[in-house]
């Protein structure tokens, strides 16, 4: 395949054929967590819990702004299937040098229409079949990923194409 065609002033650098929308990336996402009819996908469920930042809950203790006993906002919880991707550190190495303290950082890849803020929550579940999830218990859910920062990435129109939702654990 020529990566590079001369004779088509409308081809891009990946195919040979005119392609006036580009790559589908909300597509190529699908595929990633879904699967197709002949790939199995290799995404997995998780909890994705949406906070209402103008509705507190009876755990929202006044004189000191904080939760006692649960959380602080209302919440729906929803299931979702997201790939994720963990990086050791920002150099690539396993092990930080000596008073250095290397952050886990985890990337979760969210479909367009999730739409997520940096103030909710991703848990993990423990589901691992294809099949969408009925119900899960909250008692059974796992560990707990603060989102700390939202990426939206864009397409060739501009539009969203999915979201990538940063987490990293808290060093104390």
């Amino acid at each position: 395949m020529n990566l590079f065609p001369k004779n088509n002033k409308h081809a891009t650098k990946l195919f040979n054929e005119p392609s006036p929308r580009g790559i589908n990336l909300r597509g190529e996402l699908k595929e990633l967590l879904y699967g197709t009819f002949y790939t199995p996908g290799i995404g997995r469920w998780v909890v994705y819990r949406r906070f209402d930042l103008t509705k507190t809950t009876p755990a929202f203790f006044e004189p000191t702004s904080e939760a006692l006993y649960g959380e602080k906002y209302t919440y729906t919880d929803e299931i979702v299937k997201t790939y994720s991707y963990y990086l050791r550190s920002a150099r690539g190495e396993d092990k930080a040098p000596m008073a250095v303290v290397s952050v886990p950082v985890i990337i979760f890849y969210l479909e367009h229409t999730l739409a997520p803020k940096s103030e909710d929550v991703i848990f993990e579940v423990p589901y691992s079949s294809n099949d969408t999830p009925g119900f899960i218990d909250p008692k059974s859910y796992g560990t707990r990923y603060d989102i700390k920062q939202i990426e939206p990435k864009h397409g060739d129109s501009g539009r969203v194409e999915f979201y990538q939702a940063i987490v990293w654990s808290e060093v104390v």
